[in-house]
């Protein structure tokens, strides 16, 4: 790579970033960890190579002028090579090379950019800053696909403070599968944190003990004071850990068991058992979580989730009837359910069951949360954006205090089916779980 004028120490762990021929480029860790300030560096240096076009965004981001421009321009000034860049308000250009850096929000006031992003030529090199943020996999896939260059070596450069594991996209895409433990060793303590294994990511880890040096050190004693306080807290912000646990999640998700579906052994099975949860208002999704009995735990093995009519899920939960050899098929009657289940009769060949669920929804699933974790398992291996993950993601996200689901809009789907097949294992096969 071209170099610039200046010569700047760098952190042996940002190498990668020079060397590595991979695509994507995965920088985490925790506040003050030195990840931004190392990429602009990096990215400066970079134009000075002939035919780089360098996006750089944001998800959402007002004014590149007021925010990003001005911390590039620091970056060039220290490097002492401020007359080798015009600037303007979306734009840095080195003058010497032609290659050029330019700035956007993905999510702007005038709209989605996506469409515009995608069509800018001669783009190489994608950078993500606050990927936490970024929560939009098909924006992500859409401008992904479009760096697609044959002169030059393609890059995406995401950058994120670890958040919710469970709603990243960038963690379902590159971790999910690829999951490995690593540890490092700060203030006498070992801290885990995650890292990945997937074929095409080069992912760097770093945290405030490896930019101690550059930091104000009343902060840093700040910093180390919570290590003690706090540890949960110190080892996701300032260690950089993902979070895998909603705060006030029923069904955290460290604490349920799971399994692949290519491990179970379908010759153990005792029973193949579903419940549905019918929709009955705009915002809700008809749940069908289906389970696999084999000696005292059930294996959830799929999940129909879906907003659509009767006239569509009907049929298709025929067919996933047939599909799985389903025996008994529990329908909850409440509502609109009944009307359901006399439509569902025609299209299934099992057992089926009108329940009628007399209990409060949160209470019921509060009351039976306990026999879940205990008893029921679940895929580690379904596919981001597929039924099973969007009921999954609502099964981790639903609150012990149901006034925090209202207000954030949470749905109890998801945990209502999932409560309710347990109810009808339980009824099924009475006696067998005390």
């Amino acid at each position: 790579m071209g170099q610039s004028t200046e010569a700047v120490k760098l952190n042996p762990k940002f190498k990668p970033l020079y060397l590595s021929d991979k695509r994507y480029f995965i920088l985490t860790g925790g506040r003050g960890s030195g990840k931004s300030f190392t990429v602009y560096d990096y990215l400066v240096r970079l134009t000075y190579e002939k035919g780089h076009g360098i996006l750089f965004t944001r998800y959402t981001m007002t004014s590149a002028q007021k925010t990003i421009i001005p911390l590039f321009t620091k970056t060039i000034s220290a490097l002492g090579v401020a007359a080798d860049f015009h600037i303007t308000q979306e734009k840095v250009i080195n003058k010497r090379t032609g290659s050029f850096l330019y700035f956007s929000g993905i999510k702007t006031s005038s709209g989605d950019q996506t469409a515009n992003l995608k069509s800018l030529p001669n783009i190489d090199t994608w950078v993500i800053e606050e990927g936490e943020d970024y929560n939009d996999e098909a924006s992500f896939i859409d401008i992904d696909d479009s760096i697609r260059t044959s002169q030059t070596q393609n890059r995406v450069i995401w950058i994120q403070n670890p958040s919710y594991a469970p709603e990243s996209i960038i963690y379902k895409r590159f971790f999910e599968g690829y999951e490995q433990t690593a540890t490092i060793e700060a203030l006498g303590v070992k801290w885990d944190y995650e890292t990945t294994s997937h074929p095409d990511v080069e992912h760097i880890h770093t945290t405030y003990h490896d930019n101690r040096e550059y930091l104000d050190e009343d902060k840093v004693a700040q910093w180390d004071a919570i290590a003690i306080k706090n540890p949960d807290f110190y080892r996701h912000k300032y260690i950089g850990g993902w979070i895998k646990d909603k705060e006030g999640a029923i069904f955290q998700k460290s604490e349920l068991d799971y399994f692949a579906l290519e491990d179970l052994n379908m010759h153990n099975a005792e029973a193949v058992v579903s419940f549905i949860d019918v929709a009955d208002r705009g915002t809700d999704s008809l749940s069908m979580p289906i389970g696999v009995l084999i000696k005292d735990e059930l294996f959830i093995v799929d999940w129909y989730f879906t907003q659509e009519n009767q006239d569509i899920t009907a049929p298709e939960i025929g067919y996933m009837c047939k599909r799985w050899g389903i025996e008994h098929l529990a329908v909850e009657i409440n509502g609109v359910g009944k009307g359901f289940y006399e439509n569902l009769t025609t299209y299934v060949g099992c057992q089926t069951y009108e329940i009628s669920q007399q209990a409060n929804k949160h209470s019921r699933i509060l009351q039976n949360s306990g026999f879940v974790r205990n008893y029921l398992r679940f895929r580690n291996d379904y596919e981001a954006g597929s039924h099973y993950d969007e009921a999954m993601r609502e099964l981790y996200a639903y609150n012990r205090d149901d006034k925090q689901n209202r207000k954030g809009g949470l749905n109890d789907d998801a945990p209502d089916g999932i409560t309710g097949l347990w109810l009808v294992l339980n009824d099924l096969f009475s006696g067998r779980w005390l």
